[in-house]
């Protein structure tokens, strides 16, 4: 399979299965080049998390020796029931954070708060990103933080591509063909703050 800028265009995705889902990913806390295990590195033990698009869990399971209070919100059921029964998450809801309609038993979270709010790989499938933000804002702590991770479309393999005449979609990727937004990573303000370190 062809990532990021491929010979051909696959702009219309076919498949009726969510391609998302992955039961077997098995990260590392210490693995330098994955987005979970970075991000991981950015949580205290024992916060409280709400993970946006949770899926399977995979940041909870990564965070899982932190011992940290995991709530998830996903659109794939078979995937938060994984989250649920083998990822240590506490609660998952199932309903998109992108709409205004936030479901009743959630409202209780806006006067509990959340230590850390994850959104990894999220914001490029959305319409709307600045909702998405906007609608999870009350559910965070003054003190707390927002923990995202994006494709940046601004890499090598692009821009070569771009040198010849091409930007294709693919089925997975930064030019993943579910992605309604590009985003351009020039400075990351994550990179000027130092991640916790629960060891002694």
């Amino acid at each position: 399979m062809e990532y990021g800028n491929g010979t051909t265009n696959q702009l219309v995705w076919r498949e009726t299965e969510n391609r998302y889902h992955n039961e077997e990913f098995l990260v590392t806390p210490d693995n330098p080049n994955v987005n979970v295990a970075i991000l991981s590195g950015y949580v205290k033990s024992g916060d409280k998390i709400l993970d946006i698009g949770c899926g399977e869990g995979k940041f909870g399971k990564i965070l899982s020796e932190k011992k940290c209070e995991m709530t998830g919100v996903d659109l794939d059921e078979a995937a938060a029931q994984i989250a649920k029964q083998r990822s240590g998450y506490n609660h998952v809801y199932l309903f998109n954070v992108e709409n205004d309609e936030i479901p009743e038993e959630f409202l209780r979270f806006k006067e509990e708060k959340f230590d850390k709010i994850a959104m990894l790989d999220v914001l490029e499938h959305v319409i709307n990103p600045t909702a998405v933000i906007y609608n999870i804002i009350p559910f965070l702590k003054d003190s707390g933080s927002i923990l995202i991770s994006i494709p940046n479309v601004n890499n090598a393999d692009i821009l070569l591509g771009l040198l010849n005449d091409k930007f294709n979609y693919r089925e997975a990727g930064v030019l993943d063909n579910t992605h309604t937004k590009y985003f351009q990573v020039l400075v990351v303000n994550i990179l000027c703050r130092k991640p916790y370190n629960d060891s002694p």
